[in-house]
């Protein structure tokens, strides 16, 4: 046994005091409540070299902090929906997933999570083509990321197994790729509500506004102030009026259409 009156190399094995190596990960595991655990990676949770998570924890590993690690389904929902940042390693994971989708799978994901909580198989259907949507639904189903709408959805059929997947799927996207989305689909919904769809002015709106198209969502936002003074509800007109004045103070009386 190495004792304080021993050599330094005798307790060493030869080799001195100098550190060259360390533990790949830290964890402090709370057995009472897993949902307490805490950890941190020595360079990041991604594989992908070329992934921003890659090695964005090597700095707090140095430091010797740690970071919030949920365990149960439910925390890691509530830390998706909660407001606040989406956990790295349950990101990843999801992430992860969606990489191993094929192609017509990950462009339903796009859509789907474009359209919010609401995904109309019709509406999926004119985005992407029934072909494409058929076998991407199929393959997103049996992988658990979608499931049929089992309550109100408004008016949707299919909806996020989990509101981190649609968070983690938006959040993936470019910001090209976010303003092409919301175009297409609120050229979609502008298109079907001059052919006499029932499709909300406020939803047209939103979705114009975030892919660039200020005319036609100012129109649209105009439009939904109009019936909300319908239904008496004051606020909510004053609110799109201002968003009218805001995006084209002298908007046109045609909203863009596909």
């Amino acid at each position: 046994a190495c004792t304080t009156t021993d050599p330094p190399d005798d307790c060493s094995g030869g080799q001195g005091f100098g550190v060259d190596w360390a533990p790949s990960m830290r964890m402090v595991v709370d057995l009472s409540d897993l949902d307490r655990s805490r950890w941190v990676n020595q360079t990041g949770n991604s594989g992908h070299a070329f992934a921003s998570h890659y090695n964005d924890q090597s700095e707090a590993w140095a430091k010797n902090e740690l970071y919030d690690w949920p365990f149960s389904e439910k925390a890691v929902k509530d830390a998706g929906e909660g407001g606040d940042e989406v956990p790295q390693s349950a990101g990843d994971f999801v992430i992860a997933r969606i990489e191993r989708r094929s192609p017509k799978a990950r462009g339903v994901l796009r859509f789907a999570a474009g359209l919010g909580r609401s995904i109309r198989t019709r509406l999926l259907e004119e985005l992407l083509g029934e072909e494409t949507l058929e076998l991407g639904l199929e393959e997103l189903a049996s992988a658990g990321m979608l499931v049929r709408a089992t309550g109100p959805a408004d008016g949707g059929d299919w909806q996020f197994a989990r509101g981190l997947v649609r968070e983690v799927v938006y959040d993936a996207m470019s910001r090209r790729t976010q303003r092409e989305t919301h175009q297409r689909v609120g050229r979609l919904l502008a298109a079907r509500f001059f052919a006499g769809r029932e499709e909300p002015p406020a939803v047209i709106a939103e979705h114009l506004e975030r892919g660039g198209e200020a005319s036609g969502a100012a129109a649209f936002w105009l439009r939904a102030g109009r019936l909300a003074l319908t239904a008496s509800d004051a606020a909510a007109a004053a609110a799109c009026f201002t968003k009218t004045i805001e995006l084209e103070p002298s908007p046109g009386s045609a909203p863009a259409s596909a």
